[in-house]
Formats: structure tokens, C-alpha cells, sequence
């Protein structure tokens, strides 16, 4: 039995030798369209092959973690730099939208000035007129005073210069409805 258990395991060597052959010979053609140089100098070259290749491999495996690693931080970092734009962008918007309410403001501010400006141009104008026209009937008061009170003195209150007017007026008056009527004045003269 012995025997057989040995023979088993001759044969399992064997089929494993014949499975990593293939392997031996892949190996032996990288050696050879190695350029010179570019293994240690040792006593088997395909240990120095595999030794290479183990080292190839922890570098790409350390380098894959690393690109990994920065995968993870650009996507955070563009994960924050979204929120961040959406961020600016909300507050631009509403910045936008208070300095549009403040120039709407602002417009009707500029409104109402106008409006008040020409409001104020059309009381000037109008007190100009009163002014003016105050100046005027002062002017034909005292015109009309100096035609009254011819070589009398002259009376200081408007109130009074008014009233001296009005007895002028009516005296002429009277003097304009006699010089009508002359016959009727006559007639009553001499029945006084």
C-alpha cells in the first residue's frame, strides 16, 4: 500500500511538474528578450524573474491603494466643491434678488422725486404768479391812492386804503350817473 500511496504521489508530482512547465517555459522566453542589466546578477534567473515580478506586483498593488485613496479624496473634494458652488450660487441668487428689490426700490425713490421736484416747480410757478400778481394790484393800489388822495396824506393800512378807494370809486360813480342824468338831477335840485 505504501507503494501505491507512492505512486500517487509520484504521479500528482508529476502532473503538478507538467502544469508549471508551461509557466517555466514563459518565463524562460521573458528572460531571454530581457534586455542585459536588467536582473540582478544571481545564480537562477527565473528566481530573479519571479523576485522582479513579486516586486512589480507590491508596487502596482501600493500604487493601486494610493490611486484609490485619491479617487476617494477627488471625489469628496468634488463632492464639496458642488455643495460649495450650489452654496455661492443660492446666495448669488439671493444677493440678486435683494439688489433687484432695492433697484425696484430705488426706481420708485426716483419716481417720487421727480414727482416732487415738479410739484415743487409747479408751486414756485404758481407763487411766482401770486407774487407777481400781489405786486400788481399793490402797484394799482397805490396808483389808485396817489388818484384818490390827491395832496391828502396817505393812509398806511391796506384795510384804509381800501376803503378811501372804494369812497373815490363810488363819488365817481355818482358823478358818472349825475353827468347821465342831468335833467333829473336839475329837476330835483330846485324842488330842494
Amino acid at each position: 500500500m505504501v507503494c501505491i500511496v507512492h505512486n500517487f504521489r509520484q504521479n500528482k508530482i508529476i502532473e503538478t511538474i507538467k502544469r508549471y512547465q508551461k509557466f517555466e517555459k514563459y518565463i524562460q522566453q521573458v528572460i531571454d528578450i530581457l534586455p542585459e542589466g536588467y536582473l540582478e546578477l544571481s545564480d537562477s534567473m527565473v528566481k530573479s524573474v519571479i523576485r522582479r515580478y513579486n516586486t512589480l506586483r507590491q508596487t502596482n498593488n501600493f500604487v493601486l491603494k494610493g490611486l484609490l485613496a485619491r479617487d476617494d479624496a477627488i471625489e469628496k473634494a468634488q463632492q464639496d466643491l458642488a455643495d460649495l458652488t450650489k452654496r455661492k450660487t443660492d446666495e448669488m441668487l439671493a444677493y440678486n434678488s435683494s439688489i433687484a428689490a432695492l433697484h425696484s426700490r430705488l426706481d420708485r425713490c426716483f419716481q417720487n422725486k421727480v414727482r416732487q421736484e415738479e410739484e415743487v416747480i409747479r408751486k414756485k410757478h404758481f407763487i411766482r404768479e401770486q407774487c407777481q400778481l400781489y405786486g400788481q394790484l399793490e402797484l394799482a393800489i397805490q396808483n389808485l391812492i396817489e388818484k384818490c388822495n390827491v395832496g391828502k396824506k396817505k393812509p398806511k393800512s391796506l384795510l384804509h386804503q381800501l376803503s378811501v378807494i372804494e369812497e373815490y370809486l363810488l363819488e365817481r360813480e355818482s358823478i358818472y350817473n349825475i353827468s347821465l342824468n342831468p335833467v333829473s338831477c336839475r329837476s330835483r335840485s330846485p324842488a330842494m
